[in-house]
């Protein structure tokens, strides 16, 4: 049911013991994963050709010092109290309830994970770099001639929930930054009318924040951004767009902006901006604005059904 690969597998193992460790009241013994170095040395448990995997899948657990030493009693006594434990967690978890949580728990560490990188980049700014050019796939454009697996769509949705949560919070502190910074003070209101500050209202609008344009500290010139955010530090990690926002591109003519932001799990997230009308007043149609604009790729296709 987990994956071959040994480290994604650890993580779900992670994920799966702190979800069941919620259904247990008591908080008698330690929690989650144990190591069997007293100084918490993983190096020293695959030296040692332990079972990693194993301790990866702890829920509960106590470490015996035998250097203080303890008798055969309280390990018995220990034992006891493990199985109320155990019986109390199985008069919580059914078998039915149990694999529901392992078939959602890719969503659940997905979800802990931004949590994570929410809290993390509450307070932290970005930093602004030019926009990469001219970085040509390996097919130009059109349909991939490979096969795509199911990593590619994933990797879509968790972009999708990254901006939701993370990168539309960015977006706005720094638009706020630069109203409080750049702005002059009589014109400081215009630029504010103008920022929404509820960023998720315009989902579905094919963009997510109506802003002003970055470029232009003078006027309140309108825009209408679309967010990517990405936790990879590379800056030419591709992105997804939608058709939905191609269409909403194109609709707003001189008006649309596309913010990528990535690194956003690191210590300096980092962003460009795309303008997709900076050497173009208009496009005849979505299809002539992605081949004169963008070098991509087709990796997912909408059926109707059989001819």
């Amino acid at each position: 049911m987990f994956p071959r690969d040994k480290n994604a597998a650890k993580q779900r193992a992670l994920t799966l013991s702190s979800e069941l460790n919620k259904y247990i009241t008591s908080n008698e013994f330690n929690t989650g994963r144990f190591y069997y170095a007293e100084n918490k040395d993983s190096s020293y448990d695959l030296k040692n050709d332990y079972p990693s995997g194993y301790s990866h899948g702890s829920i509960r657990f106590k470490y015996y010092d035998l250097n203080e030493g303890f008798t055969e009693e309280d390990m018995l006594e220990d034992l006891k109290k493990f199985l109320e434990l155990f019986n109390e967690l199985a008069s919580k978890v059914t078998k039915t309830s149990y694999d529901s949580l392992v078939n959602s728990i890719d969503e659940i560490q997905e979800d802990s994970e931004i949590e994570e990188i929410r809290t993390a980049q509450k307070d932290k700014t970005l930093k602004e770099v030019e926009a990469p050019k001219g970085i040509i796939p390996k097919y130009k454009k059109g349909v991939s001639k490979t096969t795509k697996n199911d990593s590619e769509i994933e990797k879509s949705n968790k972009e999708n929930k990254l901006t939701g949560k993370v990168g539309e919070k960015l977006a706005l502190n720094y638009f706020n930054e630069l109203i409080d910074n750049k702005i002059d003070e009589d014109k400081k209101e215009q630029f504010r009318n103008i920022l929404n500050d509820n960023p998720g209202s315009q989902h579905g609008h094919g963009y997510d924040l109506v802003a002003f344009d970055p470029t232009n500290t003078d006027k309140a010139v309108e825009k209408f951004i679309e967010i990517k955010t990405s936790t990879s530090s590379s800056i030419e990690e591709p992105f997804f767009m939608s058709l939905n926002e191609m269409f909403a591109m194109k609709e707003y003519k001189q008006k649309y902006l596309i913010l990528r932001i990535f690194n956003v799990s690191g210590k300096e997230p980092q962003f460009y901006f795309i303008d997709p009308y900076a050497n173009y007043s208009e496009f005849k149609d979505v299809d002539d604005l992605i081949d004169k604009v963008f070098n991509v790729e087709a990796i997912q296709y909408k059926v109707f059904g059989e001819k």
